[in-house]
């Protein structure tokens, strides 16, 4: 994806976001950075489709787009993980993960738990499909969420601040997560963090 000059105002004259140029190349792992209140959310929201820019131009695989909605932006290959994914605890982990499939993981049970272990195993997470959600912890909730949004096959992984309330173990298997999936080459990862270490650790 690569933006330029990319703008949202919002009223009263606030620039949210203010000609932001940026470039992300297959097989990277790129950080965005900033304190609070600098802009992140927005610019992720312009990325995934939730709001529209008002000013710069936006390309995905080589071609201007423009968004209608996040649907339209996750159906050609782009996942938006936010801090706070909802998820619903009285469900089970691959009940969450096939949600979007409208239903039909109900019928196809076998080969969902087949395609959950094979997700799964992708970026090494060891939660279990059968367990509640609302008796995991939260950097399992967080793994989860990360297998939600690798079910649709993305090319381009969003994460928004995924450590933020993780422990320290618990972000070594995000970061190992991240590495697995820009791993062959073909897949591309923006993370967003206010943590110097972690950027310095994990991005390119």
């Amino acid at each position: 994806v690569e933006l330029d000059w990319v703008s949202k105002p919002y009223p009263k004259g606030t620039g949210a976001v203010r000609g932001v140029t940026l470039k992300v190349e297959r097989g990277s792992v790129n950080g965005l950075v900033g304190a609070n209140g600098a802009g992140k959310s927005t610019l992720i929201k312009m990325i995934g489709g939730a709001i529209a820019p008002s000013g710069g131009r936006m390309v995905w695989r080589h071609e201007p787009v423009s968004w209608s909605g996040p649907k339209e932006a996750h159906r050609s290959g782009i996942a938006v993980v936010h801090q706070h994914t909802p998820l619903i605890p009285t469900l089970s982990v691959a009940e969450n993960v096939f949600l979007a499939s409208g239903g039909s993981w109900r019928y196809r049970k076998l080969a969902r738990e087949r395609e959950l272990g094979e997700l799964a195993r992708s970026i090494g997470s060891t939660v279990e499909g059968e367990r509640l959600v609302a008796d995991l912890s939260i950097g399992e909730r967080q793994m989860v969420a990360l297998l939600q949004a690798l079910a649709n096959a993305p090319e381009l992984l969003v994460l928004d601040e995924p450590t933020a309330s993780l422990s320290l173990s618990e972000r070594m298997l995000v970061f190992e997560a991240v590495r697995r999936f820009v791993a062959d080459g073909e897949h591309s990862v923006l993370f967003v963090s206010h943590l110097l270490d972690e950027v310095v650790e994990l991005t390119d």
